[in-house]
């Protein structure tokens, strides 16, 4: 039997014979620890009417964990039953297996990475609680930090904990979550992503030569890429490789800094005479 967590259950068995025999409710798989229910206590209980020929166990506020066998024994006592065996008792054994289920706890925040002009990829955890059956997906939504509106992205539950978001507007700042779904729902939702920005990257800068030349020094010399976009352009990496020599290109700004986004030219001295050079911008 398989019950929404949280609602309450009554489960009545018709008793009846003469004499009236007495129930014994447990839980507990009976190879293993069983528990005995009694008609005092406070959250589950049992109750037995002779009287309306019937025995009753009664779970309120049901948990996830009430999940169990469950197990209500007829007893009749060999003293009251006319002709019976001395050592003879008669029992009935009924058998419940009642599964308590409610909608998965929320995932973990997802980690937002590569982040283009319209795209994004996300990835997530598992809920700590799948809600007592298996997950069959999850929902991913989207917003605006500055709205409170949130949009599916996804019409079928994805069957990963990844995603890749698109449609995205350059430029706008976004935060992304998720909800499990399982046979009961969909759960609640993880907690916002941090804020993400989708960006794209300048195009390479134009018109980059040598415009002049000496023994020992190049001036170089460009004009700025011809798409900047959001993010707007922060500066230039210039790099060179010595040719005949190791393949790896070096940054000419000391640590790895930038020349000012306003430089269109750069006059590099102390070269060494006969040395060929390749630069990069």
């Amino acid at each position: 039997i398989q019950v929404r967590a949280g609602n309450k259950i009554k489960l009545d068995i018709p008793i009846s014979g003469e004499p009236a025999p007495v129930s014994e409710w447990k839980k507990g798989p009976k190879d293993g620890k069983q528990i005995q229910l009694v008609q005092t206590g406070k959250r589950v209980w049992t109750n037995t009417s002779v009287e309306h020929g019937v025995t009753s166990l009664v779970i309120v506020d049901s948990r996830l964990d009430d999940s169990d066998e469950y197990y209500c024994d007829l007893v009749w006592d060999k003293e009251k039953l006319e002709g019976a065996d001395s050592e003879y008792i008669k029992r009935q054994d009924i058998q419940f297996k009642l599964q308590f289920v409610d909608i998965p706890s929320p995932p973990t925040v997802p980690k937002v990475s590569n982040v283009t002009a319209e795209t994004c990829y996300a990835q997530w955890s598992v809920p700590s609680c799948n809600g007592g059956c298996e997950i069959k997906g999850y929902v991913v939504e989207r917003k605006k930090t500055k709205s409170e509106r949130w949009i599916r992205l996804n019409f079928e539950p994805l069957p990963c904990t990844e995603y890749e978001a698109h449609r995205m507007i350059e430029g706008t700042e976004y935060q992304l979550r998720v909800r499990a779904v399982n046979s009961v729902g969909i759960g609640e939702a993880s907690p916002a992503s941090i804020p993400f920005t989708p960006l794209a990257p300048c195009s390479e800068p134009t018109g980059f030569k040598v415009s002049m030349a000496t023994d020992d020094s190049l001036e170089l010399t460009w004009f700025p890429p011809l798409e900047i976009g959001a993010a707007g352009l922060d500066g230039y990496l210039l790099e060179q490789q010595l040719v005949g020599g190791e393949e790896k290109w070096s940054p000419m700004q000391s640590a790895g800094g930038l020349l000012p986004s306003s430089t269109t030219k750069i006059l590099l001295d102390k070269l060494v005479t006969g040395k060929k050079y390749r630069f990069r911008l």
